[in-house]
């Protein structure tokens, strides 16, 4: 009894301290990844699937995915900023524009799918925007499937492979 008591004591402060505000609300998501890295030519396959419970009170009709490695070719936006815009991190700088075909970074998604469903995709420069056959309504459970392709880039900034520290791949982000 006394042990319980004490927890409670410690809790209660918490609770009273953490209230969550009116019409606050979070949404869900619960996924499984599975990776296969070819080491020799640093491309990678995989599968995606997302359970994703709509707890806000609005009907959802797209989702925004961010393939960050595409950030790593000639031309995309972070290169233009990069040679255009003074940086206070100077690992970027001319970099990104003098990457070779098989040092940039890929990321495609080549399926996905809502509840069985395929999504239209549109995809422009690191962001993929994924409209639903069918809106997720308020409390909602939905099914995603997808499957993605990629390369991973020479590292830069924060991910990538063959880093001046000797890491073969620091793989942060996914989707």
């Amino acid at each position: 009894m006394k042990i319980s008591s004490k927890l409670f004591l410690l809790l209660l402060p918490l609770f009273s301290v953490a209230q969550v505000p009116k019409g606050y609300w979070q949404q869900e998501v619960d996924y499984t990844i599975n990776i296969s890295l070819d080491t020799k030519d640093h491309r990678f396959t995989g599968t995606e699937v997302l359970h994703y419970i709509n707890h806000s009170p609005d009907t959802l009709r797209e989702v925004f995915f961010h393939l960050y490695f595409n950030a790593f070719q000639p031309n995309s936006m972070m290169d233009v900023r990069s040679l255009n815009i003074p940086d206070p991190d100077k690992r970027v700088g001319e970099r990104i524009s003098k990457l070779k075909g098989d040092e940039i970074g890929i990321q495609k998604v080549k399926r996905l799918q809502l509840n069985g469903q395929e999504t239209l995709l549109t995809e422009n420069g690191t962001v993929l925007k994924a409209v639903f056959p069918q809106a997720i309504l308020p409390g909602d459970t939905a099914h995603f499937e997808m499957d993605f392709e990629g390369q991973v880039p020479i590292q830069i900034r924060r991910s990538g492979r063959d880093n001046e520290e000797g890491v073969d791949y620091t793989m942060t982000q996914w989707s």
